[in-house]
């Protein structure tokens, strides 16, 4: 890709930025952000965006990290809490069967990083 044909990439990205930000998808900071990324981007030579680029503004605050720490202590399947799987075939079933139930049951909201 030539240098002419980054720049218009990089500037279609922006004008894609904004218009994302008129639809309410993306916050003003947002746009900031990645357009100042792009413009960064766009001085070194033979250089795209990539998610390394953006990574810094990828913390997540607030309760969402709490959250996800109390949501992983409560669900997070430990070894020791398992039991052992039945070899009887028909305990098996009744076993891959409660496991079905609780499956659908709980509620396995994850709130990722």
């Amino acid at each position: 890709m030539s240098r002419s044909e980054r720049s218009v990439s990089l500037a279609s990205f922006q004008i894609s930025y904004w218009a994302q930000f008129e639809q309410g998808v993306l916050t003003e900071d947002a746009v900031k952000i990645l357009a100042s990324v792009a413009d960064s981007i766009n001085d070194i030579e033979l250089a795209m965006i990539h998610t390394r680029d953006l990574k810094k503004y990828w913390q997540v605050g607030g309760v969402i990290p709490w959250m996800r720490s109390k949501m992983v202590a409560q669900f997070d399947a430990k070894e020791s809490n398992v039991p052992p799987r039945p070899k009887n075939k028909q305990v098996f079933l009744l076993y891959s069967l409660k496991a079905l139930c609780s499956i659908k049951r709980g509620s396995f909201i994850m709130v990722t990083e």
